[in-house]
């Protein structure tokens, strides 16, 4: 923070991180580990039917966004009028 020797906050954390780390460390990892459980799926539905397995669900969700891209929609857009210069 400066070359005048630094402040109390600075060398506190240079003392916590001299010893391996600062006390919330356990916390941040706690956290982490819940938002990882949060953000995971246990299972799906799709078309009706409910997917359980990783493998089902891996190819599940890819078919069906296969499906939903490969789709004719019946309406293509209509560039012959536009000029490119």
């Amino acid at each position: 923070m400066g070359d005048y020797g630094g402040n109390s906050l600075e060398t506190a954390l240079e003392g916590n991180m001299a010893e391996g780390g600062d006390r919330n460390t356990g916390f941040f990892h706690r956290m982490a580990s819940a938002h990882r459980r949060n953000n995971s799926l246990e299972r799906i539905k799709i078309n009706g039917e409910w997917l359980l397995e990783e493998q089902e669900i891996r190819e599940g969700i890819a078919n069906a966004f296969q499906n939903l891209l490969s789709e004719d929609t019946g309406w293509k857009a209509d560039i012959g009028r536009l000029q490119f210069d």
